[in-house]
């Protein structure tokens, strides 16, 4: 279920970072990883942004992700809405 906007901003800080767990394990769940901008400059768009990443099928080799779910040209900019709606639309691929 994706909540509304308003429902987002009336999570609290610990229901935000639950909720942002829970997507982090079933992103993992189907092959991608979770990752937040680490921008700190309030100026920056990319600050508290999301992307997802694809694992490799070498899971010996976790040093070449490809970009699955992002802006391509920040490679962040996506909300936890948009990741819950990439991920009900993917299949698992593993």
């Amino acid at each position: 279920m994706i909540p509304t906007a308003d429902e987002i901003n009336a999570m609290t800080d610990a229901d935000y970072k639950r909720w942002e767990q829970r997507l982090r394990r079933e992103a993992a769940r189907q092959g991608y990883r979770l990752e937040k901008s680490r921008a700190r400059d309030t100026y920056d768009p990319t600050k508290g942004t999301y992307r997802l990443m694809e694992l490799p099928s070498d899971r010996n080799n976790f040093s070449h992700y490809t970009l699955a779910a992002a802006d391509h040209n920040s490679g962040y900019g996506l909300g936890l809405d948009d990741v819950v709606r990439f991920l009900s639309e993917s299949e698992p691929n593993r």
